[in-house]
């Protein structure tokens, strides 16, 4: 009874599954081939896939027959706790293990704890591992790996891996012209001269210029240069591209010692200009007293004196110039001299010229053309008056004059009230309506009867008073003009 009631307790404390949920990602990397021995470097992330949290202390990678391969952390419980979606990332490093024939079977354990809630309404602690599926990897083994680098092998021997991760040493594969050098055939830089450029030859398996301190290479050999300088040619030659050669000075000039010496002159261009070459020197010129040196020969000077030149130039330096006078001066017998004014000329540039020559009409056109206009007009002004004047003459000459007084007169009434001139046909004075029945015969000229009636305010011919603004009679709708 007693041993039963113990076993209910337990059970009852005894959680009814001790599986975490969680999923890894990992990876086994040998840096190259696996090989038996070797050191590999194992990383495993872990993620909370449950709901629970749960501890992570310490993990193993351990070999499918249970033996651990490489561990992480301890039972102390410096580990991580997880929550849910939570994740890890650790990494083991051990050596890589013998292979079951090529494969190393292996899976990974974490060691896992969880806190949880017995049937008493208390919390107990449960702890244990949880692994992952096995997995494998091709390995090595030592015996079929003789070398992982081609220092594993001897000198003339290198490291040959293949792909199906297995390695021996063989031999270096050797030339005809070199060594093996650290686990590799070197090729010398030459056996022979014909392994060398043409212009070095081979010592010691290494091509090394000829020297050929006066001369060229071709060929491996050093051909000599007729010459380098002019010290081993004729005092008459120089040494031209490596050859004894006469050189070209031009021809003004002659080889002396190697070099090429100019004559002090070939021609009059070479000298001064008071100087002639003669035999190849510049020799002075001895000019005569009216002449002076000049372009390497004598030239006569231009004048002595103002005889030598026109009048209208002086002689100033030997040279015929013309004098620097003022605007009113002109220039004769080789001086300035004040023009008297005249209508007929003008000075220009220091000289008299004509109103009347080719030279003043150019510089006056426009005068010209303004002037004539006008005096063409005063010309048939007076024409057409003097025309005019012989017509009206002739006219007076044919028209009787009894026929002119008649044509400029005429006989006109008098108001008898007014006493103003008025016209026989009209029916009232214009001045002041009075009708017009007795009047005073008297004869005055047309013009002044106009002058008298400008300013009537009369009609003519029913006798209203009209308005002076007005043009008709209001009355009788005559016309007041």
């Amino acid at each position: 009874m007693r041993v039963t009631t113990i076993l209910i307790i337990f059970l009852l404390l005894v959680p009814t599954s001790l599986a975490w949920d969680w999923s890894v990602a990992q990876s086994f990397d040998c840096e190259g081939c696996c090989v038996e021995d070797k050191t590999f470097q194992y990383s495993a992330t872990i993620t909370n896939t449950g709901a629970d949290r749960f501890f992570l202390d310490s993990a193993e990678l351990r070999k499918s027959s249970g033996s651990a391969i490489a561990t992480w952390g301890s039972n102390d419980g410096s580990g991580y706790y997880l929550d849910s979606s939570e994740t890890k990332e650790i990494t083991l490093t051990g050596n890589i293990p013998r292979p079951d024939g090529n494969q190393v079977s292996y899976y990974v354990c974490f060691y896992l704890s969880e806190e949880r809630e017995n049937w008493f309404g208390g919390t107990t602690t449960y702890e244990d591992w949880s692994c992952s599926p096995v997995q494998s990897k091709q390995v090595t083994t030592k015996e079929n790996f003789a070398c992982f680098t081609d220092s594993n092998c001897a000198n003339d021997q290198y490291c040959s891996i293949t792909t199906s991760c297995t390695s021996s040493c063989k031999s270096v594969q050797q030339g005809t012209c070199g060594h093996v050098v650290d686990h590799k055939w070197a090729n010398y830089e030459c056996c022979s001269d014909s392994g060398c450029p043409s212009t070095k030859s081979c010592e010691s398996n290494h091509c090394i210029a000829i020297p050929c301190e006066c001369g060229y290479v071709s060929n491996h050999q050093c051909i000599k240069y007729e010459c380098c300088s002019n010290d081993v040619c004729a005092t008459d030659k120089q040494c031209i591209n490596h050859e004894c050669e006469t050189p070209n000075c031009g021809s003004c000039s002659y080889v002396v010692n190697h070099q090429c010496k100019k004559y002090e002159c070939c021609s009059d261009n070479g000298c001064n200009s008071n100087e002639n070459c003669v035999n190849h020197e510049c020799q002075k010129l001895n000019c005569k007293y009216s002449e002076y040196v000049g372009s390497h020969g004598c030239v006569k000077h231009d004048c002595m004196s103002n005889e030598d030149c026109s009048l209208d130039k002086e002689c100033k330096n030997n040279k015929c110039v013309t004098p620097t006078c003022k605007d009113d001066e002109v220039i004769k017998y080789h001086s300035c001299k004040e023009l008297s004014f005249t209508i007929l000329g003008y000075v220009k540039d220091n000289r008299y010229v004509s109103h009347f020559s080719k030279e003043g009409y150019n510089d006056h056109r426009a005068y010209y053309f303004i002037f004539g206009g006008v005096f063409l007009l005063i010309l048939l002004a007076i024409g057409g008056f003097f025309v005019f004047k012989m017509i009206k003459d002739r006219k007076k000459e044919k028209k009787p004059i009894k026929k002119k007084v008649i044509k400029e007169k005429k006989k006109l009434d008098v108001c008898s009230k007014c006493k103003k001139a008025v016209d026989k046909k009209d029916k009232f004075c214009m001045h002041c309506g009075q009708g017009i029945k007795e009047v005073v015969k008297k004869e005055e000229t047309l013009e002044e009867h106009k002058e008298e009636i400008k300013e009537h305010k009369f009609c003519k011919k029913c006798g209203n008073k009209v308005s002076k603004s007005k043009k008709f009679c209001s009355k009788c709708g005559s016309s007041v003009k």
